[in-house]
């Protein structure tokens, strides 16, 4: 997934309020789509699965998906 699938995966994500589980295993994810991903998760306080596992998140990518993190309210794995 490059940087452009990214985004509109985000501006789709952002039209989804009630989105609870988000399936991005493996898709070649690195630190600009993170961070772009990163950015919508405070329009989805629904989210209680996230998985991102099997990317290439670098530190740049894990720090802004840290920094969401209290966005998700709801997530548990």
């Amino acid at each position: 997934m490059d940087d452009s699938d990214v985004c509109a995966l985000a501006e789709a994500l952002a039209h989804l309020p009630n989105l609870q589980m988000l399936e991005c295993t493996g898709t070649d994810i690195g630190d600009s789509g993170a961070c772009v991903l990163s950015q919508t998760f405070k329009r989805l306080p629904s989210l209680d699965t996230l998985h991102l596992h099997k990317n290439v998140i670098g530190d740049k990518g894990a720090q802004a998906l840290a920094q969401s993190l209290p966005q998700l309210g709801a997530l548990k794995s």
